[in-house]
């Protein structure tokens, strides 16, 4: 079928795929994220010495997948577990471990790896963070990057090379 209006439907098509795009990558940074910081709270639980590290993990992983939510959620079971294997000083120890690695993860590696792979400065993306999670709230966290590169790309100040370079990848 023909439309009566071709580039207009390209125009969407080229736009939303584009955003598509940026959001995915978005998106895999975030998992990358829940991985990295899996991976140290599983190094500092297991130097805290609490029980049931493996299911702490993956419950670590799947929670931290939610922006700062996942934070406050995850703390309730390792709370639980840690005052019941180690008492009051074994759980303020987890919750220092918890803010440590989450300033870290907040205000180091989330703008860094998103700026890296969306090729914004990290400043930018650091800004983007914070406004967006200011006016959006947790969805700002997740949303607030792509929108801005997509911003970004539609006035022809950045090139969205993620896009392109995955665009070419999924035509061939």
């Amino acid at each position: 079928m023909h439309s009566n209006y071709p580039k207009f439907f390209t125009n969407v098509y080229d736009l939303t795929s584009t955003f598509v795009l940026i959001l995915g990558s978005v998106i895999e940074v975030q998992m990358i994220i829940a991985f990295i910081n899996t991976i140290l709270m599983v190094i500092g639980l297991s130097f805290l010495k609490v029980p049931s590290i493996l299911v702490m993990a993956l419950l670590i992983f799947i929670l931290g997948l939610i922006p700062i939510a996942g934070v406050l959620l995850s703390l309730i079971p390792l709370s639980v577990i840690s005052f019941a294997a180690l008492g009051w000083t074994g759980m303020i120890e987890v919750w220092i471990l918890v803010a440590v690695i989450h300033l870290f993860e907040s205000y180091f590696l989330h703008p860094r790896l998103m700026a890296t792979r969306t090729e914004l400065p990290i400043f930018l993306t650091f800004a983007t963070i914070i406004v967006m999670e200011h006016l959006l709230g947790a969805w700002g966290l997740i949303i607030g990057v792509p929108i801005v590169a997509f911003i970004l790309n539609l006035l022809g100040v950045q090139e969205a090379s993620i896009s392109k370079h995955s665009l070419e990848e999924s035509t061939r």
